[in-house]
């Protein structure tokens, strides 16, 4: 009797306490479901199907076939009912399926008696045990070509989502379970021990045969280099296109090296692989330092949400910087003109110039438009003040505290280039309108050099139905 349900056990992955449980005095039946492992049913038949078994005096006996999961589950819902778990005759604790009552009845029966900490002890000494104790090397072999079977047969994608997706729940019910690994990683990796471990990674990689092919690999192509035939036929013309443009905007100017290469000259390149082609070519000299922060660099104002793009990293290749470009934004400057005349009114808060009911959304973007100008050079010594606002609850009148913020404006003190998209260059007069210079022109090798830009496709469709609309 041990025997058969250990090999119960054993076939259908249920605990073995759990049917000995329920084995005591009389013969009862039990219905199990579970995906089988390298059962033989015939030549006709796959052994990755799916099994309703049912156990009658502890013999097993095959009562249907499924092609996947989802049938069988839905089957066993019906099959295994509340009518079935009650009688005495059954041996099954909880009704079938995968529903949402089935799993808080399973999660009430491993409440105290399966998840106890001595239980959770002994089945930490008994994993402990299997894996320091015996033929170490083949079940470590036999384990790992199991797991490389699973992720490498059958539906893998399918697989990958259903591990993702339950992973995702696990963390998102039990969030104490992410905070208890984060913890215990942090831990294991900070220090001298967590010195040595990062070591012993890092020499297991480099010494896996993964990581030698690379090399080789890596080292091949990098012989051959700019002179790679697949290089030559497929990528250099889109390489050498523009070079000496965006390698001067790259070394002087602040704009991000991604806006340059992939929207300004809408090039489809890898990034690190273009700055190192520039820099064997000596075009481009080697990095310095490199910044990450958020610029305004959107063109059109998405959403209502400005003009002020997510972070973006801007790689330094040079100390001087000759082009300090920013962007002109017309909407911008017609909003500034709202916020002059609402700073002169003290009787006006921050928050009335587009929150309240009567000035609603006038200026969506303040605060951006204030950093703007800020950046621009146009306002200084920006601060904030307390004033007292007037509200009405109720028909009662009384006055609130509000935030109200003040600066300095010159327009003499511009300390940035002012360009739009089709590299006009704007100045700014002394009543702040904004009024087109001239073309922006590149200073490469002492001649001066009118830009010559080709913004990917995406954004010239946005701005030819922007002019469109004008």
């Amino acid at each position: 009797r041990e025997i058969e349900i250990k090999k119960l056990s054993e076939s259908t992955n249920v605990s073995y306490d759990l049917i000995k449980s329920k084995l005591k005095e009389k013969e009862k039946n039990l219905i199990i479901t579970h995906k089988t492992k390298n059962i033989k049913i015939n030549k006709y038949e796959k052994a990755s199907k799916y099994i309703l078994y049912r156990m009658i005096n502890d013999n097993n006996m095959i009562l249907y076939y499924f092609n996947n999961a989802d049938e069988m589950y839905a089957f066993e819902e019906q099959y295994v009912n509340d009518d079935l778990v009650n009688n005495p005759e059954c041996y099954n604790m909880v009704i079938g399926g995968r529903s949402e009552r089935t799993n808080k009845q399973l999660s009430l029966l491993a409440e105290p008696s399966h998840n106890t900490q001595e239980y959770r002890k002994k089945l930490k000494e008994g994993h402990y045990k299997y894996w320091t104790t015996g033929d170490v090397e083949s079940k470590r072999k036999k384990k790992s070509e199991s797991i490389v079977r699973y992720w490498t047969t059958g539906n893998v994608e399918e697989k990958k989502k259903r591990h993702a997706e339950a992973i995702k729940l696990s963390f998102e019910n039990h969030p104490e379970r992410r905070n208890k690994i984060s913890e215990k990683l942090r831990i294991a990796y900070s220090g001298e021990q967590g010195e040595k471990i990062k070591k012993k990674i890092s020499n297991s990689l480099k010494n896996s045969e993964s990581h030698k092919k690379a090399s080789e690999r890596f080292k091949e192509t990098a012989k051959r280099g700019k002179e790679n035939e697949e290089f030559i036929l497929h990528w250099k013309k889109q390489y050498d296109e523009n070079a000496e443009e965006i390698c001067e905007l790259l070394k002087y100017s602040n704009l991000p090296e991604r806006f340059i290469v992939l929207d300004m000259y809408g090039k489809k390149v890898h990034m690190d692989r273009l700055l190192k082609y520039y820099q064997d070519i000596g075009l481009l000299s080697d990095k310095i330092k490199h910044e990450n922060k958020a610029r305004f660099l959107r063109f059109n104002d998405i959403n209502g949400k400005g003009h002020k793009d997510g972070t973006s990293k801007k790689t330094f290749f040079s100390d001087e910087i000759k082009y300090n470009i920013m962007f002109y934004y017309e909407d911008f400057f017609q909003q500034f003109e709202i916020i002059k005349k609402f700073m002169m009114d003290d009787a006006v808060s921050d928050s009335m110039i587009f929150n309240n009911d009567e000035n609603s959304k006038q200026v969506p973007n303040f605060n951006q438009i204030i950093e703007y100008f800020q950046e621009l050079g146009v306002i200084s010594n920006v601060h904030t003040i307390l004033i007292r606002t007037p509200k009405t609850v109720l028909g009662r009148h009384f006055t609130v505290p509000a935030k109200k913020t003040k600066f300095d404006i010159s327009y003499k003190g511009v300390n940035k280039i002012l360009i739009d998209k089709e590299m006009n260059e704007y100045g700014i007069d002394d009543n702040g309108k904004a009024f087109r210079k001239g073309r922006f022109e590149l200073e490469i090798n002492g001649t001066k050099r009118p830009i010559r830009c080709q913004w990917k496709k995406c954004q010239n469709q946005e701005l030819q139905s922007q002019d469109a609309t004008e």
